[in-house]
């Protein structure tokens, strides 16, 4: 299963505190609580609550960039730096507000060119990434299946690609990156 922009959650049906509910009927990022590396899913109509799950409501980034740089193999690296002695059995961490909040997360500067296509580039693969997603769970042959799961694949290297362009990492921090689990 690939990593990224999975839907963990169910349509908001039952009654919960009027706080929460609000926050669940807003745009968000949905990001699991408890896993072995961050999974977010952007909810970009307000439509998806979950139980064990943190919300994250971008001020200045996008919705679905934001997405692609908390599912990216160099946050799963950066994450497992910060908290790996906090884990759980099982290696679980956990992707609470006080943790989140500190993952270094690198805006695009709206005023460089550079930065503007980088950050259209990693929308319109997202986007292709949730279109994926979706096809894959409604696949009917193994063919069909194989071919989601394969561009899914895709999609996650050219995604993490762009976070690395994103943060400016060398090769060789990029190999040490894609070295770790």
């Amino acid at each position: 299963m690939h990593r990224t922009y999975t839907r963990p959650l169910i349509r908001l049906q039952a009654p919960m505190p009027a706080r929460r509910a609000g926050q669940a009927r807003q745009p968000k990022i949905i990001i699991c609580k408890v896993a072995l590396e961050p999974r977010a899913f952007p909810d970009l109509k307000g439509e998806f609550v979950g139980a064990y799950t943190t919300y994250v409501f971008p001020k200045n980034m996008s919705l679905h960039a934001l997405t692609a740089v908390i599912n990216s193999r160099l946050m799963r690296f950066l994450y497992r730096l910060l908290y790996d002695a906090l884990a759980m059995s099982g290696g679980y961490l956990r992707f609470q507000p006080p943790q989140v909040r500190r993952l270094p997360i690198r805006t695009f500067d709206t005023s460089n060119p550079v930065d503007e296509a980088r950050h259209a580039d990693m929308v319109t693969k997202v986007n292709s990434m949730l279109e994926a997603k979706n096809q894959l769970t409604h696949a009917k042959t193994d063919k069909d299946k194989g071919y989601y799961i394969s561009k899914c694949a895709t999609l996650d290297r050219q995604i993490d690609r762009l976070v690395y362009d994103l943060y400016g990492l060398t090769e060789t921090e990029i190999q040490t990156v894609e070295r770790q689990r």
